[in-house]
């Protein structure tokens, strides 16, 4: 019935149907290889094929195939081979049941492609409203052929992959021709896919990261940029990723799970160079220059020119946004249509970005969240945005707009929050000009190295709710709490009228101010009796296994000597013989008591924690294998720390308690078992993941005890990338605390060369041969050299048997060293070169981000 070039005009509605979701594809991938994208652009060449010369063929179908890649072949034999006569491009919201998919009506004619072809746009098409309005713009303006368009495809060949932007003028197409596009310049490049976020990165808040070993090798954490919703002109440093060797726990996952790392840690080359990363998903582009040298995830792709404020400047302004959203009008972009955006002129870049990088610096100096934060104060950052953006976008030969500083005054709450911080020993002591009042820097401390003095014992902030408002014989009388008393006075009428500093941040300050601000990862957490009158503010960066001691010893069984001792004398007065006086006593037995009774809960929560570990969650949750002292890892994140607290933590914070029963169920994507706190309560079972899965022995440091040939393997290739004298040096094993006999990893290593030497030159001569490169990146290898003795002494034949083969593949001799390399080749017949070979230097690596050196830390 069906057959092909017999009919004058083929109409239809296609199913929109992804092929990835279809039960087989091999159909349209055998007939239809260019629309196998989705089963409606089978059916665009489908009909083409059924329509007679010169016969005529429309279909209502998605509007992608206009402007995507994935339809760039298909698109490109629809207009070449055929001539597009007439679009009706309906865009969103054409129908009244389907808001959400885009559409539009094509006419084709099956004969040589004409030069003009007629366009009706009801609406803006590159506007994403979905609205019953909309609706019914768009069925009128159909109607009377509204929004015309007169368009020659071919001219619009002028865009790589051919999109039929259509709605491009003759001076836009002739502007786009003319202006050197991204791709040429700096092309724009994925980075790092983690695969397990929680894992990988945190908040820079929430370990041990000092901003000032940005990209040096001593830090296991590196700065990470990812996808940033509403961040645009300059990234903060946001997220750190575990980074530690170079990355090694995430590679070995990645090795393990797909046969090779470098298809998800991909262009490691690019990592710690300032770029620009631009925004992937959402209806707008926004570029945003590296404030830090980092590492980029896929979703933070980045291009890398010469000049970074042009740049920057060129992808916001509102030219360029339009021109990406019409290359590309779907909800993300992706580094093909990055590629395909003009670089404009924006003259004054230079002087833009210098004006927004000073704004930018006073505003994270006064952003508590930030790595660059001193004291509160006032922000000009909204402001120099809204400048830059008239700046970039003035036309063409006019001088830059004039630029008044404008202050956004920060909230009431910044000089509590700050006060708070001071008290418990994260951030400097500064007087009214913001100049340090100690020997410290004004800014965040490290409290292994920071003078202390200022701040309250342990980092913990003691508030007894059953004290009167005027008693400050909770931690409201120490000295170091001064902070907080003046900034009360200053700012409390405006941050609660009605309450006191002890009940407002024993009640409100969490939920209302910290939490948030600190995006549901606080770096104070207010552990709590279970009706709040007793809250002990602790600061994670100075707790350790000793907190929760100190706190029961210093403060909570204190408060509770004084209240029995209080209970004992108003006993004494109800028992005596003034009635009234009795029965005001009576009154403050029973208050006094239901605070005891809360207290004492409190008091048996704490020891429970501090000694055993966390109870179940409830009924379903799995209880622990092992009883074990809270010692905090801030290597593991606030979500796995706080877990393991859930039930001080749960009067005013309830996700640690679902983060615990994660933790203690392991089950699927919720499976934490990579963290220190699993091992410490769950040894066996962490141990037993241990022994299957590689990335895990590298996080609980047993790579060398259960996976040796891939932990020699990685040693070899870490020689190559951080130094030659790099070893992946693991202390003792001991899971959950357990005595294996284990002495860490110099005897694995050792035992593994004995028993396996063959295995061990086969990962020799695969290194030697990675490093020897392919096509453009071949390179002369003249040696390697090995650390370890073993095999020049065990099996001397077959290493040089090994040297000869990879001297032939690279014409150029290849010499592998070893302390037993003399013995090895007398066995041989032959003589070690002269010269100390094995001592020299090896010349310095190039190539690697992180080889031969530490980058420098300064700021892009």
């Amino acid at each position: 019935m069906l057959k092909e070039g017999t009919y004058h005009l083929v109409v239809a509605n296609p199913p929109y149907q992804g092929t990835g979701k279809m039960a087989s594809t091999s159909y349209v991938e055998c007939h239809y290889p260019l629309g196998k994208a989705d089963l409606y652009a089978a059916f665009l060449l489908r009909g083409l094929e059924m329509a007679t010369a010169g016969g005529l063929s429309s279909m209502l179908t998605m509007r992608s195939w206009m402007f995507i890649k994935q339809h760039s072949g298909a698109r490109s034999l629809l207009v070449d081979k055929n001539s597009l006569l007439y679009l009706a491009d309906l865009s969103w919201g054409a129908f009244r049941e389907m808001k959400d998919n885009p559409v539009t009506i094509s006419i084709f004619s099956r004969r040589s492609p004409g030069q003009g072809c007629i366009a009706i746009s009801p609406s803006d098409p590159i506007a994403r409203s979905r609205t019953l309005e909309e609706y019914s713009i768009k069925r009128s303006g159909l109607l009377c052929q509204e929004t015309r368009f007169d368009f020659s495809p071919p001219d619009l060949k002028i865009v790589p992959e051919w999109p039929l932007v259509y709605w491009w003028d003759k001076s836009l197409q002739a502007l786009y021709a003319s202006t050197p596009l991204v791709g040429d310049v700096a092309p724009a490049a994925k980075g790092i896919c983690t695969s397990d976020d929680e894992r990988y990165l945190l908040r820079p808040w929430e370990s041990h990261f000092d901003s000032s070993k940005v990209t040096k090798l001593s830090s296991p954490w590196q700065p990470s940029i990812h996808g940033a919703k509403d961040e645009i002109w300059i990234e903060p440093m946001r997220l750190i990723l575990r980074w530690s060797r170079n990355g090694l726990e995430n590679k070995v996952m990645h090795e393990a799970q797909w046969g090779s790392h470098s298809k998800r840690v991909q262009n490691q080359h690019l990592y710690f160079k300032c770029g620009v990363a631009f925004s992937m998903i959402g209806a707008n582009l926004s570029a945003r220059a590296h404030r830090f040298p980092s590492i980029f995830g896929d979703k933070g792709s980045s291009i890398f020119p010469q000049d970074l404020a042009s740049a920057v400047c060129a992808m916001n302004s509102t030219r360029a946004r339009k021109i990406l959203e019409s290359l590309n009008p779907s909800i993300s972009f992706q580094v093909g249509d990055v590629n395909r955006l003009p670089l404009f002129t924006i003259a004054g870049a230079k002087q833009i970005y210098l004006k927004l990088e000073g704004a930018f610096t006073q505003h994270e100096s006064h952003r508590e969240a930030s790595v660059e934060y001193i004291h509160p104060g006032p922000s000009p950052w909204r402001h120099a945005q809204e400048w830059a953006q008239q700046a970039v976008d003035r036309p063409e030969g006019t001088p830059l707009p004039d630029y008044t500083e404008e202050l956004d005054p920060e909230p009431p709450t910044d000089h509590l929050s700050f006060a708070l911080g001071v008290a418990l020993g994260r951030f400097a002591p500064v007087d009214e000009q913001g100049q340090p009042t100690t020997s410290n820097p004004a800014g965040i401390l490290d409290p292994a190295s920071a003078d202390l003095s200022h701040a309250l014992p342990a980092g913990i902030l003691f508030l007894d709710g059953s004290l009167a408002e005027s008693d400050q014989r909770d931690d409201l009388g120490h000295p170091a709490a001064a902070s907080l008393h003046q900034a009360w006075a200053r700012h409390g009428a405006a941050i609660s009228s009605n309450r006191t500093l002890r009940d407002w941040l024993r009640l409100d300050f969490f939920k209302d101010v910290h939490k948030g601000m600190y995006e549901n990862r606080p770096i104070h957490w207010p552990l709590s009796s279970s009706g709040k009158t007793f809250v002990a503010w602790v600061n994670i960066h100075r707790m350790d296994d000793r907190t929760l001691k100190v706190l029961l010893a210093d403060h909570l069984i204190p408060a509770r000597s004084r209240i029995d001792g209080e209970l004992d004398d108003l006993r004494q007065v109800r028992d005596s013989e003034d009635r009234k006086a009795a029965r005001e006593a009576d009154s403050s037995i029973g208050k006094l008591s239901r605070w005891r009774e809360e207290l004492q809960e409190f008091i048996s929560a704490v020891e429970q924690c501090a000694d055993h570990g966390a109870p179940p969650t409830d009924g379903r949750c799995p209880a622990r294998e092992q009883d074990a002292v809270y010692a905090p890892d801030l290597d593991d994140g606030v979500m796995i720390n706080s877990a393991a607290l859930w039930s001080l933590l749960e009067p005013q914070w309830k996700d640690p308690k679902k983060w615990w029963m994660e933790l203690a169920s392991a089950q699927g994507k919720k499976d934490y078992d990579w963290a220190h706190l699993a091992m410490r309560y769950w040894p066996s079972r962490v141990d037993e993941k241990c022994q299957n899965d590689p990335s895990l022995a590298v996080a609980h440091g047993c790579f060398w005890r259960y996976h040796p040939e891939r932990a020699w393997a990685w040693e070899l290739r870490l020689q190559k990338e951080i130094g030659p004298d790099f070893r992946i040096e693991e202390a003792p094993y001991r899971p959950g605390g357990r005595d294996l006999g284990d002495q860490g990893d110099a005897p694995h290593r050792q035992a593994w060369l004995a028993e396996h030497p063959k295995e061990a030159l086969a990962a020799v001569e695969k290194e030697a041969t990675r490093r020897m490169g392919r096509g453009d990146n071949r390179q002369v290898v003249n040696e390697m050299r090995l650390l370890e003795p073993g095999l020049w002494s065990l099996i001397p034949e077959e290493v040089a048997a090994m040297e000869q083969r990879l001297s032939d593949r690279q014409g150029v001799l290849f010499s592998l060293r070893a302390p037993d390399e003399a013995e090895g080749r007398a066995t041989t017949g032959e003589q070690t070169e002269q010269g100390g070979l094995f001592a020299a230097p090896l010349p310095s690596d190039e190539g690697s981000p992180m080889m031969g050196r530490e980058a420098e830390n300064t700021p892009c």
